[in-house]
């Protein structure tokens, strides 16, 4: 995808650069430290704590939801998790920076917020296929609900048994409730 000519639309420079997860992880950690006051605190590690904001992310659930959720032994820290989450968010956007998690919900936020960027990317895939689609995470679903609107050519394949991945947000409804979302498909 050419998403760096589209950059703009949500505020990212277009040589924007993208951040492996050790980056992203060594930048997190930074803003921790910057963040947090009482140092001595039991506070997870900042792997711990990207994988809290990345299936917020990946979920579109608020941090407080995810902790409480999969996370319950550091609910008590959910105040100080969303501020970290906020100021990770903020020191991204200052430097540039893209997360993977970025990629997707940037990419979501162009394509709900600008119709150039979305009718772009609706003529240029007429056609879209989207395999294991039982392990597609509510991001993922959005964005080919997206690219497949105007010509509604989406052929989807899953096995709802297979689904492996829910532990990065993937959510076997999206092909469970497939026909629902598409009742003309066939």
């Amino acid at each position: 995808l050419r998403f760096g000519g589209h950059a703009a639309a949500v505020g990212m420079p277009r040589n924007f650069t993208i951040a492996d997860r050790g980056d992203a992880e060594d930048l997190l950690g930074e803003v921790m430290e910057e963040s947090l006051e009482d140092k001595e605190k039991r506070f997870p590690k900042p792997g711990v704590v990207l994988d809290m904001i990345s299936m917020a992310a990946n979920t579109r659930e608020p941090i407080e939801r995810v902790v409480e959720k999969r996370y319950p032994m550091h609910f008590d820290l959910v105040n100080h998790l969303q501020a970290i989450q906020g100021s990770y968010a903020a020191r991204k956007k200052d430097l540039g920076i893209a997360d993977f998690d970025d990629l997707l919900t940037l990419w979501l936020q162009a394509m709900d917020e600008n119709e150039e960027v979305r009718d772009e990317f609706r003529r240029r895939f007429a056609y879209v296929l989207v395999d294991e689609y039982q392990d597609t995470n509510v991001l993922q679903a959005k964005i080919v609900d997206h690219l497949a609107a105007a010509h509604r050519n989406l052929m989807v394949v899953g096995d709802d048994a297979q689904s492996i991945y829910s532990f990065r947000g993937a959510n076997f409804a999206n092909i469970m409730k497939f026909p629902e979302r598409y009742p003309d498909a066939k």
